[in-house]
């Protein structure tokens, strides 16, 4: 019974962080890095216009669900990639085989936002950063000037 249990308990753990449940679970965002848990306690208390002098303007500035102001900066890159193969066949080919040529273009976009709530003070009362997949914003550093 005991093992059972285990067994029963370790399924379903691999099912929630693997996304089985729903099959769209954000692995990305799901906690905070540890560069995220740091700038958090750095940035967290600072004037606003200290990241705006970092970061220059935000992007944008939307509410969150409570009402607060958040301040977003948006860092998007897009690249390409080719991927080449070839498929063999039986076919009149030398040898009986036939090979032919294929090429699969794909096109990625990352997105890594950088997301500071502020009170009515200017003051930052959150830092967050999100990010289109894991390690979105590895290629950025939001680490605060002298911390």
């Amino acid at each position: 019974m005991r093992n059972g249990l285990h067994l029963f308990f370790g399924i379903s753990c691999l099912a929630f962080l693997s996304g089985c449940s729903n099959g769209k679970f954000d692995t990305a965002n799901l906690f905070p890095s540890i560069p995220d848990v740091i700038n958090a306690r750095n940035w967290e208390g600072q004037p606003l216009q200290s990241a705006v002098a970092e970061f220059g303007e935000p992007t944008d500035i939307v509410e969150d669900s409570s009402g607060h102001p958040v301040a977003r900066w948006r860092y998007i890159r897009t690249w390409s990639s080719s991927t080449s193969y070839n498929t063999l066949s039986a076919g009149p080919g030398p040898g009986g085989v036939t090979v032919t040529p294929n090429s699969v273009q794909s096109t990625r976009t990352l997105e890594c936002r950088l997301e500071l709530t502020y009170d009515q003070s200017n003051t930052i009362t959150n830092f967050k950063t999100w990010k289109s997949y894991p390690g979105g914003c590895n290629d950025y550093s939001f680490a605060r000037p002298g911390s």
